[in-house]
């Protein structure tokens, strides 16, 4: 909705005015929900039932979006400027990976 609008505008206006200063500006966002605790609250209100919570789908940790940042820091800060991607949309363009099992989900 309005905040996804707000940060891709955000990041392409800061990505135009800082190019010039050979800074690039990117963000990323998880293509799964990861699975922490908090993760209860957003499912359940009240009292929270851990046996009852459906993780089908949801990422095992979140090393994904340590990969996908570490790509967009190792891109070349002219050519890859202003992007708003999920992690697996970004692993597929900068490192070319194409299967995601490496990160598991359940």
């Amino acid at each position: 909705g309005y905040s996804k609008a707000a940060l891709e505008r955000l990041t392409q206006g800061m990505a135009a005015e800082l190019c010039e200063d050979n800074i690039s500006v990117n963000a990323t966002m998880p293509a799964h929900q990861v699975w922490v605790g908090g993760t209860v609250y957003v499912n359940q209100v009240g009292n929270p039932d851990f046996d009852k919570i459906d993780l089908t789908g949801k990422r095992k940790d979140a090393e994904i979006m340590g990969d996908a940042c570490a790509a967009m820091i190792r891109a070349d800060y002219a050519q890859y400027t202003g992007n708003v991607k999920n992690d697996e949309e970004t692993l597929r363009e900068l490192t070319g990976l194409t299967t995601f099992e490496k990160y598991p989900v359940y």
